[in-house]
């Protein structure tokens, strides 16, 4: 469930047909809700008045205290902190104190394939199979990808994280190398509103993400020359080579009986995903933005590029990562991502300057799904941003505070699900 938060404008939503929809951004909560409380607020109110009434019957005299205990419930369930609810704060610290923070890759066997293929015949591809999904589980610690094919016969690949299978475009021809950080175009998100329902079939989120890299990512960080390239560009954004992929997530549990209209299963999970993911893809070619579907290999290697594990294909040596509070560590690299909860009036502008942020790069996600609400679609952004050390994360995250200010977009840190966040920003189903 979600509470609303400042709105953006209305995206462009030309050529969707029919009643407009309004896209309003909402906020991830933990829990369930009932309006704007959570339940278990509600729930610390009833055990409080619970509580009180029994001391009044037990004794009258303990009515001062049974006050009190009424009194205590009630500040606890109205009580925010960090933006959040107390309650969903203190279950959010409790999940952190009490899961793993650390998790280690194994170098891969002889036995396992560099390419995506799917040895045992069972239709999946698990670690045991292939290095980069082995690689890629320190990260989403339960994915395997399949193989599967379109309308037109193109093979596909799909992941499975969490429950859900994800399919993925990229936004092709790749642009040139190197451009302005005001010039890239973005995704018309309108256009994809009709595409989260259709002949029963209900996705649970499109995605849209941009992963970008500066035009100094290819310099040394002592380097002289990326001295020079800095003190050239002055406090103009870097120019960037950015990739778009456009991420189709299904919950196969939302959308049973058509999934069973379709054969049932995996199966009929995968011909209901493959379709959504035309849908998708005419939609946007309606716009004339062409797209392409991505194999198990390329889906793969998107995952593996976008969380800044290309250094560690190959490698015999054990790839680790490190959870913290307000950042994440895997291998040689170090990630820290943010929720966007304050909309500016021109998010467009907004997206091409924060991937002019110096790090060794960043990516923004912004997903668009049901609320349930006749007419109305939720929308979530993310922006990640990476670098070599925690100092030059630290200076990225100074940059990109001063960018988002500029702007009015208000970036809150994911404090206790930074691993949440780093995964929502990868092409492979993950959300935060």
């Amino acid at each position: 469930m979600s509470v609303s938060t400042q709105h953006p404008a209305q995206p462009n939503a030309s050529g969707t047909g029919g009643g407009r929809t309004r896209i309003r951004a909402r906020r991830r909560t933990i829990g369930a809700s009932l309006g704007a409380m959570p339940v278990a607020n509600i729930v610390v109110i009833e055990v409080g008045l619970a509580l009180g009434l029994i001391l009044v019957l037990l004794n009258e005299m303990l009515w001062p205290v049974a006050a009190g205990v009424a009194a205590l419930a009630l500040i606890i369930a109205l009580l925010r902190r960090r933006g959040r609810w107390f309650t969903q704060w203190f279950g959010l610290v409790l999940d952190y104190r009490t899961r793993s923070h650390t998790r280690r890759s194994v170098p891969p066997s002889d036995d396992v394939s560099e390419f995506a293929e799917d040895k045992n015949g069972d239709g999946i591809i698990g670690p045991d199979e292939n290095h980069r999904v082995a690689l890629l589980r320190i990260l989403v610690e339960d994915l395997v990808v399949a193989r599967g094919q379109d309308h037109d016969r193109n093979p596909v690949g799909l992941s499975w994280h969490n429950g859900k299978w994800t399919a993925v475009l990229m936004v092709d021809p790749t642009p040139p190398l190197l451009n302005p950080a005001n010039s890239a175009p973005n995704l018309p998100l309108g256009v994809l509103t009709p595409c989260l329902e259709d002949r029963g079939v209900v996705l649970d989120a499109i995605q849209v993400i941009w992963h970008c890299y500066p035009g100094s990512t290819a310099l040394m960080p002592d380097s002289p020359a990326l001295n020079s390239y800095l003190e050239l560009m002055g406090n103009s954004s870097a120019a960037a080579r950015r990739t778009t992929w456009v991420a189709v997530r299904l919950d196969p549990q939302t959308c049973a009986k058509a999934i069973g209209e379709r054969g049932g299963g995996i199966i009929g999970a995968h011909r209901a995903l493959i379709g959504a993911l035309s849908r998708v893809r005419n939609a946007l070619a309606g716009q004339g933005i062409v797209t392409r579907p991505l194999d198990p290999d390329e889906l793969l290697q998107a995952g593996v590029a976008s969380a800044e594990l290309q250094d560690a294909l190959g490698t015999q040596r054990p790839i680790g990562l490190k959870e913290r509070w307000s950042g994440v560590t895997a291998d040689r690299f170090s990630h820290s991502s943010y929720a966007i909860t304050g909309w500016p009036n021109h998010m467009s502008e907004s997206i091409n300057a924060l991937t002019g942020v110096r790090g060794r790069s960043t990516s923004i996600a912004l997903s668009i799904a049901p609320t349930g609400e006749d007419g109305e679609v939720g929308l979530r952004g993310l922006v990640r941003i990476s670098a070599r050390s925690p100092e030059a994360l630290g200076t990225a995250d100074h940059q990109l505070r001063n960018i988002s200010n500029k702007l009015n977009l208000t970036l809150t840190p994911l404090r206790g699900m930074q691993l949440a966040g780093l995964t929502g920003t990868l092409p492979l189903g993950g959300a935060a």
